[in-house]
């Protein structure tokens, strides 16, 4: 490696990079950024950037919407909404509830002949 990892008081820098690819539209790239960013925010031990960057990572896979992504997405809003409520993090627990996917909720079954009327 002929460089150190970059980090700062606002987390790692390749954070930055995974939002910037995000923002471009390269969900994939985004991804492999943020994941880059979690592992140096583990060996930092910084609580805080784990959990907002699992607030992005659920944004960008909310957004790619490949197969799996909507239970990915949530898994990392769960573990974030936890983190963040224990942190007293109230903004970004407000961030996460309207990220939380909507799943639709199934109807009841209705007799074809109320439907008909």
């Amino acid at each position: 490696m002929l460089f150190r990892p970059l980090a700062t008081p606002s987390g790692a820098g390749r954070r930055y990079l995974g939002l910037l690819a995000a923002t471009l539209g390269d969900c994939d790239a985004a991804l492999d950024e943020l994941e880059q960013a979690q592992r140096l925010h583990g060996r930092m031990g910084a609580r805080l950037w784990l959990t907002v960057t699992a607030v992005d990572q659920a944004e960008v896979h909310l957004r790619r919407g490949a197969t799996g992504d909507t239970d990915c997405a949530e898994q990392f809003l769960r573990g974030a909404r936890r983190h963040a409520r224990a942190m007293g993090m109230a903004g970004l627990v407000a961030r996460i509830e309207n990220l939380v996917p909507r799943r639709p909720v199934p109807t009841p079954f209705r007799d074809v002949r109320t439907i008909q009327r």
